[in-house]
């Protein structure tokens, strides 16, 4: 379950939090920064946090380029299984 927080003024997001099929609370994250770009609203800064590990990350998008133009079939469903697949084999013969 995926539970999400938006503020009230824009609906832009705050925070969403990610629970386990037992229930508990494991992630939360928290929306730090959101920005315009291209007339797109994009999340720019994100917080989030593993509860059972206590472990804490933050990304922050650097560079974004939207509409460039890439056809549908890069993001079917199949093709990104493929894709990640493929990267995940790569990443093993490199270790």
């Amino acid at each position: 379950r995926i539970v999400g927080y938006f503020h009230e003024k824009d609906q832009s997001p705050a925070r969403f939090e990610l629970f386990g099929e037992n229930g508990e609370l494991s992630k939360k994250a928290n929306i730090e920064e959101i920005k315009t770009i291209q007339n797109h609203q994009t999340v720019t800064r994100v917080a989030i946090e593993d509860v059972a590990q206590k472990l804490k990350v933050k990304l922050e998008t650097r560079k974004i380029e939207y509409d460039k133009g890439l056809a549908d079939k890069i993001f079917t469903e199949q093709n990104l299984k493929t894709s990640v697949t493929s990267a995940s084999q790569k990443l093993d013969t490199v270790k």
